[in-house]
């Protein structure tokens, strides 16, 4: 009897032993994930896309924000690749969107604001890969909630319409503020409920062994700034007012150009902004440890996002879509790849100053999935990217029809109705210089003044094409409620 309890002692050991050895082996070939040589590695079954909206590139913990601590987002970039100068091409939901899903230049699909539509003609990303046998489902909110061409190619599209308030309270309901925050309160359920259901998509999609495109899109921190509890009181207020009273009293305000704001105002509306990314950084948190610790096959992860926003910094306003500063351009741009590769010694995120843009989304995740893409796409896989010269046009059409140019200098913004050319110092965004002319520009600005002339010739030529279908009242509803209609 006692040889046999030895036996087994003996057989438990030797399992355990084996357990570590190949534990020993599993972290050794895991670990922070890079993205060097990433065209060697094999092609992964299924891609995630999360889009945060009006998420401004500093706003970060991994980007280096002073006060702002994101330690879910932090938590991932230390096993990811971070892109430090990513661009929207357009500062506006739908045309950001619009610029990712089909890879290419909002101004060459007539899609310049909120009120436009994607039209047939252009293939989208989740159409592709529907095609090709993959499962897709969209999670997004607010405008695109609305069939406003971005929902093509899902199997499922779970919209969360925020005027629909017999299942979503609209949480963003400008003209009654005290609306605003009792709905905002019901809402927090609701966004736990909707992480909630995205992951059971993805639990199916996996057990099922079935390859899978998802993309999950969240609206805050979108103005007005009314972060959850306790999220919103994790500053105390220089004033006597409470919290909710700031935000009753400066709902209203956010959205328009030239209010003047006191420093106080200034101060707390930062706040507020940054406490709702606070609250959104929580809000994926079960949703990223199920997809890099808990599926089988885990997925490629995008995060980025549509655009920056304003905060009253070097302009006149908080909000996005007035002008081309890089408060507005400039968003985040992370990428995370479970596959095995070199360097796993440290803990800090591979960053890259390669210049990318929105239409780059759709190349880079149809690489990862070891797919090509069509060549007519105007993006570029950015993964092994590496051109320091690289040019990034935008541009804008909300009050004067700007286009603008990304580069080395900084960035070259065109008024084509004036004829006037402004150049803004990615360093120092208060250093601006005006010239009245081509002839004034020096020679090391001539290829970014080339590449604006010729986007605002394709600007001015795609103008004639209509592409919105008849207006939906609640869509109207929304961009009034939202204060995109005064």
């Amino acid at each position: 009897m006692k040889r046999q309890v030895k036996h087994i002692r003996w057989i438990g050991f030797a399992v355990l032993a084996g357990f570590a050895v190949l534990a020993a082996v599993i972290a050794l070939f895991r670990g922070p994930n890079r993205l060097e040589n990433a065209s060697d590695l094999y092609p992964l079954q299924s891609a995630v896309l999360i889009t945060i909206d009006t998420l401004r590139a500093d706003s970060l913990g991994f980007s280096g924000h002073p006060r702002i601590r994101s330690p879910v987002l932090d938590r991932l970039s230390q096993r990811s690749t971070v892109f430090s100068e990513a661009y929207s091409n357009l500062p506006l939901t739908l045309p950001a969107h619009s610029a990712m899903f089909t890879s290419r230049f909002p101004v060459e699909m007539n899609v310049r604001t909120n009120f436009d539509y994607v039209p047939d003609g252009y293939v989208r990303l989740p159409e592709m890969l529907r095609d090709l046998g993959f499962r897709t489902a969209g999670f997004p909110q607010a405008i695109l909630s609305f069939p406003r061409g971005t929902h093509v190619g899902f199997d499922m599209y779970d919209k969360m319409d925020l005027n629909d308030r017999k299942t979503v309270p609209n949480t963003k309901r400008i003209p009654n503020p005290r609306v605003l925050m009792e709905a905002k309160s019901r809402n927090i359920m609701i966004e736990e409920e909707r992480i909630e259901r995205v992951i059971t998509w993805v639990r199916e999609r996996d057990q099922r062994g079935e390859k899978y495109f998802l993309w999950l899109h969240l609206f805050e921190p979108h103005a007005p700034y009314a972060p959850r509890a306790p999220y919103r009181y994790l500053d105390p207020l220089v004033s006597n007012e409470s919290t909710d009273d700031v935000i009753y009293r400066l709902s209203s305000l956010w959205r328009v150009k030239g209010h003047a704001f006191s420093d106080e105002d200034q101060n707390v509306s930062r706040r507020l902004y940054a406490n709702e990314i606070v609250w959104t950084d929580g809000l994926v948190d079960p949703l990223l440890r199920f997809l890099t610790y808990q599926t089988r096959d885990h997925p490629f992860i995008m995060i980025t996002s549509d655009h920056g926003e304003c905060l009253y910094d070097s302009a006149d306003y908080f909000g996005h879509g007035y002008s081309l500063l890089r408060e507005e351009l400039h968003v985040p741009m992370l990428i995370h790849d479970p596959r095995p590769v070199a360097d796993r010694t440290s803990r800090q995120p591979v960053v890259s100053s390669q210049r990318i843009q929105s239409v780059d989304v759709s190349p880079t995740i149809l690489g990862a999935l070891g797919l090509s893409p069509p060549d007519r796409f105007r993006g570029r896989d950015i993964r092994d990217l590496s051109d320091p010269d690289r040019l990034i046009p935008c541009s804008i059409s909300t009050i004067d029809s700007l286009v603008g140019i990304v580069g080395p200098a900084g960035i070259l913004t065109l008024n084509p109705s004036s004829g006037e050319w402004t150049l803004t110092s990615t360093e120092d965004p208060e250093g601006t210089g005006f010239m009245s002319s081509d002839k004034s520009l020096p020679d090391f600005l001539q290829p970014m003044m080339a590449l604006a002339l010729e986007y605002a010739s394709l600007n001015s030529s795609s103008m004639q094409t209509e592409t919105a279908p008849p207006e939906d009242p609640g869509f109207m509803d929304m961009l009034k409620n939202l204060g995109y209609l005064q």
